[in-house]
């Protein structure tokens, strides 16, 4: 949402989230001397129980995303923005055997991070026919990331758990392709395509690495692992102005 000012100034209110992405992959079962093996660091190590079983891991991802801008229409094809932005991206990775045999995973790991900070960005006309309009936009912030990570290993199929949290620095670029056409007074329809960048986030495949397990049995959080991810996809739409 967009309210236009009458000095040039605009406020903009937007939101938007992922449906959840979800992966899933098997390998084996493998036969005797092959077993299949999962290793962390410390002494972990985790075998099939029996033959017949594969290993499985599940992998999902949900993103949120809210801003308030201030924009300022510089000339009729430029718009400069400015404003804050808050990013929630949580995971989580899930390693078990199948069949399960009434036992739990032996591997499950949960982050979250949300990230709050503030951009600078660009909205620009880069064509336009009659109806017809290309638009593109560039986005880019500085973040505080408040980051967490949970995990449970089985051992001896027996939870045990470790958690720990962290605030490293993040950034969040974002880039975007539009065309627009233009149905009747006030409504436009459009199609495009949109790339977003995250940097300094917690995923979870990363902190196996920051995971140890020690004799007793015990298991540690070392740390938040953090690193870079990238989305991207086609946009579709309708826009309204009165």
């Amino acid at each position: 949402m967009i309210r236009h000012g009458d000095s040039g100034c605009d406020l903009e209110v937007s939101y938007f989230q992922t449906a959840p992405w979800n992966s899933s992959q098997s390998i084996g079962p493998d036969n005797p001397p092959d077993w299949l093996v999962m290793k962390a660091p410390g002494g972990f190590l985790q075998t099939q129980d029996h033959t017949y079983q594969a290993m499985a891991w599940d992998y999902d991802t949900k993103l949120h995303n809210a801003e308030l801008n201030v924009r300022w229409n510089l000339y009729s094809r430029l718009t400069l923005l400015a404003g804050f932005r808050w990013v929630n991206l949580s995971e989580n990775l899930q390693g078990s055997l199948e069949p399960l045999l009434g036992f739990k995973p032996f591997w499950n790991t949960n982050t979250s991070n949300n990230l709050y900070g503030l951009q600078i960005g660009a909205d620009g006309k880069i064509w336009g026919r009659g109806r017809f309009s290309i638009n593109g936009q560039i986005k880019a912030g500085a973040y505080v990331n408040s980051a967490q990570e949970a995990t449970q290993v089985s051992i001896y199929k027996v939870l045990r758990p470790s958690s720990t949290v962290a605030t490293p620095a993040a950034f969040v670029g974002e880039i975007g392709l539009q065309c627009k056409y233009q149905v009747s007074k006030g409504l436009d329809l459009k199609v495009g395509y949109e790339a977003l960048w995250l940097q300094g986030v917690a995923l979870a495949p990363g902190q196996i690495q920051e995971t140890f397990i020690s004799p007793g049995p015990f298991v540690h959080a070392l740390g938040v692992n953090v690193s870079g991810v990238f989305f991207n996809g086609a946009t579709a739409g309708l826009s309204y102005s009165f």
